[in-house]
């Protein structure tokens, strides 16, 4: 027998179980939307046990962990053009991973450097699903020493080495805030040298002002950073307990 959709017209319709059979076309439609549901359904699943992989691995502090670069709030020019700098930076961010991008944040504490520096990591595992590691370099230093007593199965120095040379966003953070030994010194110039060399995005801060991080780092590791980033002095004053968070 002939019946009419009224979406689709006209369709050969047989008997089944004393029913006519219903339209073929809405049928083929309603099992491609279950399909795709089921599908986003997989793909939303996968992207969330992603994302917790990724925070918990990137060693993003708890309190910084939900921080956005909206949460950063101004009161000044400096200020809008840190965020606007940080903004762009996530914007780009495609650009940035390839390139080898980087952000060098300097000034004293109290101002919101780790506070943007997070901010940034977070956006870039939550928008592109980007690999960030986050720490100190005496948090970097400790990592490696601890594999001189590693047993086995644990990781070597030289894995430890890759995953901070080859992790899609490295920052590095409060350089310069304690006395640096020698070991930490050398790290911190291989960590900068082999992600200059490799193209991957490096944040630093630091409560150094430029002049003072050039002279700490020295002018071949400075040169690297500056090479594919921009500095942003913080030189406004420490807004802690004003605005949540800053550091």
């Amino acid at each position: 027998m002939r019946l009419t959709c009224e979406i689709h017209g006209q369709y050969e319709a047989y008997q089944i179980g004393g029913s006519a059979q219903s339209c073929p076309h809405c049928a083929d439609v309603s099992v491609n939307r279950e399909l795709r549901a089921r599908r986003e359904r997989e793909e939303q699943k996968l992207r969330q046990d992603r994302m917790k992989l990724l925070h918990a691995t990137a060693g993003i502090p708890k309190k910084f962990q939900q921080l956005a670069l909206d949460d950063y709030r101004t009161s000044n020019q400096g200020q809008k053009m840190a965020v606007a700098v940080c903004c762009a930076y996530v914007d780009t961010w495609p650009e940035q991973c390839n390139k080898g991008g980087t952000l060098v944040l300097t000034g004293q504490t109290g101002t919101g450097k780790t506070h943007l520096a997070c901010a940034v990591g977070n956006a870039v595992m939550a928008e592109h699903l980007s690999t960030v590691a986050f720490g100190t370099l005496s948090d970097y230093a400790r990592e490696i020493r601890s594999t001189y007593s590693r047993g086995r199965g644990e990781r070597s120095e030289l894995q430890v080495m890759q995953v901070l040379r080859s992790v899609d966003l490295l920052v590095i953070d409060d350089i310069a805030a304690q006395d640096s030994s020698d070991f930490e010194r050398k790290l911190l110039f291989d960590l900068i040298d082999g992600r200059w060399r490799d193209d991957k995005a490096t944040i630093v801060t630091s409560n150094l002002n430029t002049q003072e991080l050039r002279k700490f780092l020295g002018v071949r590791a400075m040169e690297r950073l500056e090479d594919r980033g921009t500095v942003i002095a913080f030189d406004w004053a420490s807004h802690r307990g004003q605005q949540q968070d800053l550091t």
